[in-house]
Protein backbone atom coordinates (compact mmCIF):
# COMPACT_ATOMS: atom_id res chain seq x y z
CA UNK A 1 0.00 0.00 0.00
CA UNK A 2 0.53 3.54 -0.55
CA UNK A 3 1.18 3.88 3.55
CA UNK A 4 3.61 0.85 3.56
CA UNK A 5 7.47 0.85 2.25
CA UNK A 6 9.27 -2.71 1.91
CA UNK A 7 13.12 -2.07 2.19
CA UNK A 8 16.17 -4.56 2.06
CA UNK A 9 18.41 -3.68 5.19
CA UNK A 10 21.52 -2.14 3.92
CA UNK A 11 19.43 0.29 1.22
CA UNK A 12 18.44 3.15 0.32
CA UNK A 13 15.24 4.28 0.66
CA UNK A 14 12.87 7.37 -0.13
CA UNK A 15 10.20 8.24 2.18
CA UNK A 16 7.54 10.31 -0.01
CA UNK A 17 4.10 11.70 -0.73
CA UNK A 18 2.20 12.06 -3.83
CA UNK A 19 0.62 15.64 -2.65
CA UNK A 20 2.19 18.50 -3.97
CA UNK A 21 3.92 20.40 -0.53
CA UNK A 22 3.12 24.18 -1.88
CA UNK A 23 3.76 27.02 0.38
CA UNK A 24 5.11 25.96 3.62
CA UNK A 25 7.28 27.53 6.81
CA UNK A 26 8.59 24.44 8.34
CA UNK A 27 8.95 20.44 7.81
CA UNK A 28 9.51 18.40 10.61
CA UNK A 29 10.48 14.60 9.89
CA UNK A 30 9.69 12.43 12.78
CA UNK A 31 10.34 8.51 13.89
CA UNK A 32 7.72 7.97 15.66
CA UNK A 33 5.91 10.16 17.71
CA UNK A 34 8.63 11.46 20.02
CA UNK A 35 12.20 11.39 17.78
CA UNK A 36 12.91 13.98 15.65
CA UNK A 37 14.97 12.86 12.58
CA UNK A 38 15.65 16.55 10.82
CA UNK A 39 13.40 20.32 11.02
CA UNK A 40 13.68 22.65 8.28
CA UNK A 41 13.07 26.29 8.68
CA UNK A 42 11.58 27.31 4.70
CA UNK A 43 14.69 29.12 2.97
CA UNK A 44 16.55 28.55 6.13
CA UNK A 45 18.72 25.68 7.62
CA UNK A 46 18.08 22.28 8.50
CA UNK A 47 18.51 20.68 11.97
CA UNK A 48 19.69 16.93 11.84
CA UNK A 49 19.35 15.21 15.21
CA UNK A 50 22.06 13.26 16.40
CA UNK A 51 21.83 8.98 15.34
CA UNK A 52 20.36 10.72 11.81
CA UNK A 53 23.41 12.94 11.13
CA UNK A 54 25.30 11.74 7.71
CA UNK A 55 22.34 9.28 7.33
CA UNK A 56 19.71 11.52 6.13
CA UNK A 57 19.10 14.06 3.48
CA UNK A 58 15.52 16.21 2.97
CA UNK A 59 14.52 17.03 -0.41
CA UNK A 60 13.26 20.87 0.65
CA UNK A 61 10.36 20.80 -2.31
CA UNK A 62 8.88 18.07 -1.96
CA UNK A 63 9.53 17.34 1.39
CA UNK A 64 10.90 13.43 1.10
CA UNK A 65 13.13 12.04 3.08
CA UNK A 66 16.44 9.60 2.09
CA UNK A 67 17.17 7.43 4.79
CA UNK A 68 20.90 5.77 3.89
CA UNK A 69 21.96 2.33 4.64
CA UNK A 70 18.66 1.12 6.24
CA UNK A 71 19.11 -0.91 9.47
CA UNK A 72 16.99 -3.24 10.99
CA UNK A 73 16.00 -0.90 13.99
CA UNK A 74 14.77 1.74 10.99
CA UNK A 75 11.31 0.21 10.98
CA UNK A 76 8.32 1.50 12.54
CA UNK A 77 6.54 4.76 11.60
CA UNK A 78 7.45 7.69 10.22
CA UNK A 79 5.56 11.63 10.66
CA UNK A 80 6.67 14.59 7.97
CA UNK A 81 4.68 17.58 9.58
CA UNK A 82 4.39 20.74 7.58
CA UNK A 83 3.36 23.83 8.65
CA UNK A 84 1.10 26.28 6.59
CA UNK A 85 -1.89 28.25 7.67
CA UNK A 86 -2.46 24.90 10.02
CA UNK A 87 -0.42 22.22 10.52
CA UNK A 88 -0.54 18.86 7.75
CA UNK A 89 0.64 15.88 8.86
CA UNK A 90 1.46 12.69 6.86
CA UNK A 91 2.35 9.06 7.97
CA UNK A 92 4.73 6.09 6.36
CA UNK A 93 5.09 2.78 7.78
CA UNK A 94 8.51 1.13 6.97
CA UNK A 95 9.27 -2.54 7.02
CA UNK A 96 13.07 -3.69 6.96
CA UNK A 97 13.89 -7.34 5.64
CA UNK A 98 16.97 -9.43 5.36
CA UNK A 99 17.39 -11.16 1.64
CA UNK A 100 16.20 -14.35 2.15
CA UNK A 101 18.85 -17.83 1.83
CA UNK A 102 19.48 -20.30 -0.63
CA UNK A 103 16.78 -22.66 0.32
CA UNK A 104 17.44 -26.70 0.49
CA UNK A 105 15.22 -29.15 -0.12
CA UNK A 106 15.35 -32.60 1.41
CA UNK A 107 13.89 -35.87 0.30
CA UNK A 108 11.90 -37.09 3.33
CA UNK A 109 10.02 -40.39 2.17
CA UNK A 110 9.89 -41.83 -1.19
CA UNK A 111 7.72 -45.18 -1.00
CA UNK A 112 6.69 -47.15 -3.50
CA UNK A 113 3.32 -48.48 -3.84
CA UNK A 114 1.25 -50.12 -6.60
CA UNK A 115 0.81 -47.99 -9.78
CA UNK A 116 1.97 -44.89 -7.12
CA UNK A 117 4.67 -43.28 -5.06
CA UNK A 118 4.71 -41.95 -1.83
CA UNK A 119 6.45 -38.49 -1.65
CA UNK A 120 7.26 -36.08 1.07
CA UNK A 121 9.66 -33.32 0.66
CA UNK A 122 10.70 -30.74 2.58
CA UNK A 123 12.27 -27.50 2.38
CA UNK A 124 14.41 -25.45 4.84
CA UNK A 125 14.95 -21.44 4.65
CA UNK A 126 16.63 -19.77 7.41
CA UNK A 127 14.86 -17.15 8.21
CA UNK A 128 12.18 -16.90 10.10
CA UNK A 129 8.52 -15.23 8.49
CA UNK A 130 8.96 -16.41 4.97
CA UNK A 131 6.65 -17.68 2.74
CA UNK A 132 7.51 -20.89 0.96
CA UNK A 133 5.90 -21.85 -2.52
CA UNK A 134 5.50 -25.15 -4.15
CA UNK A 135 5.75 -25.59 -7.56
CA UNK A 136 5.64 -28.61 -10.09
CA UNK A 137 6.32 -28.81 -13.79
CA UNK A 138 2.03 -27.53 -14.39
CA UNK A 139 1.91 -25.00 -11.84
CA UNK A 140 1.86 -23.63 -8.11
CA UNK A 141 0.69 -26.49 -6.20
CA UNK A 142 1.33 -26.00 -2.39
CA UNK A 143 1.99 -23.48 0.01
CA UNK A 144 3.68 -24.70 3.05
CA UNK A 145 7.12 -25.80 3.91
CA UNK A 146 6.27 -29.86 3.79
CA UNK A 147 5.23 -31.60 0.18
CA UNK A 148 3.52 -34.44 0.52
CA UNK A 149 1.45 -36.42 -2.46
CA UNK A 150 0.68 -39.41 -3.78
CA UNK A 151 2.46 -39.23 -7.12
CA UNK A 152 0.27 -41.19 -10.26
CA UNK A 153 1.23 -41.21 -13.90
CA UNK A 154 -1.68 -38.47 -14.07
CA UNK A 155 -0.04 -36.09 -11.70
CA UNK A 156 3.53 -36.89 -12.50
CA UNK A 157 5.90 -34.44 -12.34
CA UNK A 158 9.31 -34.07 -13.87
CA UNK A 159 10.42 -31.64 -10.90
CA UNK A 160 9.51 -29.73 -7.56
CA UNK A 161 10.76 -26.62 -7.10
CA UNK A 162 10.51 -25.14 -3.92
CA UNK A 163 10.61 -21.07 -3.52
CA UNK A 164 11.31 -19.21 -0.50
CA UNK A 165 10.15 -15.77 -0.32
CA UNK A 166 10.11 -12.21 1.76
CA UNK A 167 8.34 -8.78 0.11
CA UNK A 168 11.88 -7.92 -0.74
CA UNK A 169 13.53 -11.40 -2.22
CA UNK A 170 13.05 -14.70 -3.68
CA UNK A 171 15.01 -17.65 -3.72
CA UNK A 172 14.56 -21.54 -5.27
CA UNK A 173 15.69 -25.03 -5.21
CA UNK A 174 14.80 -28.06 -7.34
CA UNK A 175 14.34 -31.96 -7.20
CA UNK A 176 14.14 -33.78 -10.44
CA UNK A 177 12.55 -36.78 -11.23
CA UNK A 178 13.30 -39.54 -14.18
CA UNK A 179 10.06 -41.44 -12.46
CA UNK A 180 7.23 -40.46 -9.66
CA UNK A 181 9.89 -42.51 -7.28
CA UNK A 182 13.23 -41.80 -9.13
CA UNK A 183 15.14 -39.15 -8.46
CA UNK A 184 17.49 -37.38 -11.22
CA UNK A 185 21.16 -37.89 -11.23
CA UNK A 186 21.66 -34.35 -10.35
CA UNK A 187 20.75 -34.68 -6.69
CA UNK A 188 23.23 -34.37 -4.35
CA UNK A 189 21.44 -34.12 -0.91
CA UNK A 190 22.74 -30.78 0.51
CA UNK A 191 23.86 -29.05 -2.66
Amino acid sequence: SELEINAKTGSNITLQFKKPLGTYAHITWLYTTKQKILEYEYKGSTITYSGYQGRVNLDNITGALQIYNIRKEDRGDYYMRVLKKTEEEYKKILNVFDPVSQPTIKIEKTETLPDSCHLKLSCKGEQQNVTYTWFDDSNQIEEEDVLERIITPKNKSTFYTCQVSNPISRKNDTVYFTLPCTLGKNYLPGS
